[in-house]
C-alpha cells in the first residue's frame, strides 16, 4: 500500500484513478493496519512476553497512528475528488521509515518468537485474528 501511496503522490493519473487509488489506500491505513496492530498488542505481545524489543513495538505503534493521522486527512480529500496529491509526499516518507523500522522489527523478533510458540498457541493467535476480522 505504501507503493501505491506513493504512485498517488508522484505518478501522473486521472482523477478518477487517483480518487480510487486513494480510498483503498484510506482503507488498508484506517482498517487493515489498526487491526494488524491490534493482534500484535492482543495476540501476540502476550503471549511472546514484555521484552523491550516487544515494548519498543508498542511505541512504534503509536508513531504510526500520529504520522497516519494527516495522510488519512489527505486520503479522504483525494478520495472524494478534493486535494493535493503532491502535498503528501514528505508525511508519506515519513511514515515509509517508520513502517520500515517496524517491519525489520518483526522480520527480527516478533516472527521468529512466535515461530517458537507451540502450535495451540499460533492456532489462538490465527482465530483472535479472524475474530477481528468478522
Amino acid at each position: 500500500m505504501l507503493a501505491l501511496a506513493g504512485k498517488i503522490a508522484d505518478e501522473p493519473a486521472a482523477p478518477d484513478e487517483v480518487a480510487q487509488a486513494a480510498a483503498r489506500v484510506h482503507r488498508y491505513f484506517s482498517v487493515s493496519l489498526p487491526l494488524h496492530l491490534l493482534d500484535e498488542e492482543e495476540s501476540i505481545k502476550p503471549r511472546l512476553g514484555t521484552a523491550e524489543a516487544l515494548e519498543l513495538m508498542t511505541e512504534q505503534h503509536g508513531e504510526h497512528e500520529r504520522l497516519l493521522a494527516p495522510l488519512l486527512l489527505h486520503w479522504t480529500a483525494l478520495a472524494e475528488g478534493r486535494g493535493d496529491r503532491h502535498a503528501l509526499r514528505t508525511e508519506l516518507r515519513a511514515l515509509a521509515t517508520d513502517l520500515e523500522a517496524h517491519l525489520q522489527l518483526e522480520e527480527r523478533l516478533v516472527f521468529p518468537g512466535i515461530e517458537r510458540l507451540g502450535r495451540d498457541a499460533q492456532a489462538e493467535i490465527i482465530d483472535e485474528m479472524e475474530a477481528r476480522r468478522s
